[in-house]
């Protein structure tokens, strides 16, 4: 079958002169613009870069008098002016855009998309003054002067319908509501949305130019725009060029392909699989690009990253072919310490870090040359975190590049910007996360090859943030996750493939609330508990097993269906009982107080009081609304531990069922 041909192919080189100099006005470069049909592409550079005169090139402006020759859905064809552009579906919504003052949005659609321009407006105009009349008779009048429903009208419910979709993405917008205002009515929202509706309604869209257009637009408004505007996009098979300056908004768009504007001349930057998520705290680095290693082995020249480099593997790793490939083959610049350490909870340990900051400090010569330099951490959850606090305490933050090797580390360790130690408490109670910081990384390296050797109960026990996620945000990615877990051998392409998934909910999570203070309390769902049996077992209970007990407590106190779910499948999968789990149900209720009131978070315990996050059905934190508060609910304790000792008797009985 031959390849679709695309949507739009343009090799482009405009000059104009200025006295006796030819000054370059945009060149498409040694690789031409291909944009395939349906895909999202993004396009960057700096101010005067040549990014809107490329768009303009391509919508028949030119600065020049030739006309513009590509190929649009491969056909050759020679665009001389706008009307030219329009007829062959090709769309530009421009940075600086304006709409006329005085009349409304409808209005103008109907202006712009009218057939017979102003003789629309007219009739339109006249049917609502008729209408005014008494007894009907301005109907009948309208009807013998011939001003029936037409096909403009037809436009405005276009318009209407699409209105209609960008509300479905934020229910507290009413974006269907500016066809009736005037533009000095309108947000910074409701104003991008209008602007883009005006373009959408073209009958026959091939390609839509958007640029610069959220300049102004609250960053907890734009994104929804975004993910309205994409949908449609991808469902029509319209292809997309987005101009932006804003990092966040070029992540926003996951888009299929990259471009830079550089000195007037087009290039192609690479593409990776998921293209970035947001890192989880503005600050040094607000967005946080993720490579895939087996496609993309130069990610260290896109980042621009040479080291020199501190190099912290995880000892079973560290002569696995996939570290050695990473560490010998793409990482760039020369490795002046490394270091292989065993992973687990007992690494982050004050002393643990206390002694390799003076084993590096000891090592002058190594030290003094890391000033600038970066560390690449290799490992699951625990070397993360432990490798990611030296990384930021060390000469105030190095750039930090993560290759996550666990499924939890990649569904949840990785995003999200923190990194921790643990601390004995007076008690002598493990106070896990005692001491952190938040440090953004620069980079996020993926490779699926690790969890191939991964052991299966790791690969299972991994899962437990993916079902997390799944029942907030994604029913059919809980569902897959299940499986997984259940599967005593679970493929280790699949579990790659949920991770990832997992790792995009969380960052689209964090990037509306990365302080957790509101719709950021998803992450914490089931972790009280989890948090609590892990403190009571000393540590010995694994992160992902206390996890899966965290949900069924949040669960059965939400009083969800998903509860005898996700226990069934706990209890023929045998994850929950092994490992100090049982052993932590036999302690007594005053135990177990302790280690909940141990908990910092104020957004888990306070005055005496748990909190927890009702869910009602799978997936039904979708999307963020303004009633996200509303489902967190309180108990005090004493109405509590009724409901938690039910859960214990329930995973203590399993043995017996399984048998």
């Amino acid at each position: 079958m031959s390849e679709e041909a695309p949507a739009l192919f343009a090799d482009l080189s405009i000059s104009r002169t200025e006295g006796r100099k030819e000054l370059k006005v945009v060149d498409t470069g040694d690789q031409p613009l291909r944009l395939r049909v349906g895909y999202i592409y993004t396009l960057q550079g700096a101010n005067g870069a040549g990014k809107s005169s490329l768009i303009r090139a391509l919508m028949g402006v030119p600065e020049g008098d030739d006309p513009v020759r590509m190929r649009v859905g491969g056909m050759e064809v020679a665009v001389k002016d706008v009307a030219d552009a329009l007829s062959h579906g090709l769309v530009a919504v421009f940075q600086d855009d304006e709409l006329i003052p005085t009349m409304t949005v409808r209005e103008q659609l109907l202006l712009r998309h009218a057939g017979k321009g102003f003789r629309t407006l007219f009739r339109n105009w006249s049917r609502r003054l008729l209408r005014r009349l008494p007894d009907n008779r301005g109907n009948d009048i309208a009807e013998k002067l011939g001003l029936e429903r037409s096909v403009e009208e037809q436009v405005l419910e276009r318009a209407k319908r699409m209105l209609e979709q960008f509300d479905a993405f934020d229910p507290n917008a009413h974006y269907v509501d500016v066809l009736e205002k005037y533009p000095r009515q309108l947000s910074g929202g409701e104003f991008a949305v209008a602007r883009i509706v005006l373009s959408q309604v073209y009958e026959r869209v091939r390609v839509m130019f958007l640029d610069e257009i959220f300049s102004g637009v609250y960053r907890d408004v734009w994104p929804r725009i975004v993910d309205a505007f994409r949908k449609w996009a991808i469902e029509n098979r319209v292809s997309v060029l987005v101009v932006s300056h804003s990092d966040a908004e070029l992540v926003r768009w996951r888009p299929n392909g990259r471009f830079e504007m550089k000195d007037r001349t087009l290039r192609r930057l690479p593409p990776v699989q998921y293209e970035a998520v947001y890192a989880g705290l503005p600050a040094r680095h607000s967005t946080c690009a993720v490579f895939d290693a087996r496609k993309h082995e130069k990610w260290c020249d896109e980042m621009d990253l040479h080291g020199p480099w501190i190099v912290l593997v995880d000892q079973v790793l560290a002569q696995t072919p996939s570290f050695k490939r990473i560490r010998n083959q793409q990482l760039r610049g020369e490795v002046v310490f490394e270091l292989s350490l065993a992973g687990g909870e007992t690494l982050k340990s004050l002393d643990s870090a206390a002694a390799m900051l003076s084993n590096l400090a000891e090592n002058g010569e190594a030290s003094r040359s890391l000033r600038g330099g970066a560390v690449l951490i290799v490992g699951g959850g625990t070397l993360l975190n432990f490798g990611g606090f030296i990384a930021n305490v060390l000469y105030r933050g190095l750039t930090t590049v993560l290759v996550p090797t666990t499924v939890m580390a990649i569904a949840d360790v990785a995003i999200g910007s923190k990194t921790s130690l643990n601390l004995l408490t007076l008690e002598g109670m493990p106070f896990k996360h005692a001491l952190g910081t938040y440090h953004n990384p620069a980079a996020i390296v993926l490779d699926n090859r690790f969890l191939q050797e991964l052991p299966s109960e790791q690969r299972r026990l991994g899962l437990s943030e993916c079902l997390k996620h799944g029942l907030l945000q994604d029913p059919g990615l809980f569902k897959q996750a299940l499986a997984l877990m259940v599967d005593q051998e679970p493929s280790w392409e699949r579990c790659y493939d949920v991770a990832c998934q997992t790792m995009e909910l969380k960052a689209e999570v964090l990037s509306l609330d990365p302080w957790e203070a509101s719709y950021g309390r998803l992450l914490l769902f089931g972790h009280l508990h989890a948090h609590s049996l892990e403190r009571l077992s000393g540590l010995t209970v694994p992160h992902g097993r206390a996890v899966i007990f965290g949900l069924l407590v949040d669960l059965h106190l939400s009083g969800c269906d998903a509860y005898a779910e996700l226990r069934d499948a706990s209890v023929r999968s045998r994850v929950l009982i092994q490992n100090g789990l049982l052993s932590a149900a036999q302690r007594s209720e005053a135990d177990w107080r302790s280690a909940y009131f141990a908990d910092p978070k104020e957004q888990h315990i306070k005055d005496e009081e748990i909190h927890y996050l009702a869910l009602e059905k799978s997936g039904q934190f979708r999307e963020p609304t303004a009633q996200f508060n509303q489902s967190v609910r309180k108990l005090p304790w004493s109405q509590f531990w009724p409901q938690l000792r039910f859960v214990l008797n329930d995973i203590q009985s399993a043995p017996t069922r399984d048998r």
